[in-house]
């Protein structure tokens, strides 16, 4: 049986999850000696595929990956183009709403910078970048949360 598009496809992300995972800490503690007030921010506890896994983390702050949108290509020679929209998310819990925001900011500098640093995710795929970001914070009287929704857009090239 022949390795499917699919199959492409969720290498990556599970690949593009193992990358942040493992290299988020470092743009958190550059952030930090950078901007040294009292933002505090922290490594990422958690890390999960799916949107609906993320409903049923506690710790924060906390990362989901999930694609909202997957072309395919064809290229010469039997190659496939995929290109992928990766939503990467992550959720922050507590402080007042200023201080909320400017970790959120923080944060979303943090991914932004590491993308940039290797536009592969260390081989997750052929180009990646952040292109689109939106922040949500949550509504008056609930929890104290704040999504920052990132939208990874990624290239794989693939041999049929």
């Amino acid at each position: 049986m022949a390795v499917t598009v699919t199959s492409y496809i969720e290498d990556a992300i599970y690949s593009v999850k193992d990358y942040v995972e493992g290299n988020f800490s470092s743009y958190i503690e550059a952030m930090q000696e950078l901007k040294s007030d009292s933002a505090g921010l922290t490594d990422i506890k958690v890390h999960v595929i799916g949107d609906l896994e993320a409903l049923k983390q506690t710790r924060y702050p906390m990362a989901f990956y999930y694609p909202t949108e997957i072309t395919v290509e064809p290229l010469d020679l039997g190659d496939d183009e995929i290109r992928v929209e990766l939503y990467v998310a992550i959720i922050l819990k507590g402080a007042d709403g200023d201080k909320l925001t400017m970790k959120a900011l923080r944060y979303s500098e943090c991914l932004r910078q590491l993308v940039n640093a290797d536009h592969t995710l260390g081989g997750a795929c052929d180009y990646a970048r952040v292109s689109r970001v939106n922040y949500y914070a949550s509504e008056p009287g609930a929890e104290n949360l704040m999504e920052i929704e990132s939208t990874l857009s990624m290239i794989l090239t693939v041999s049929n």
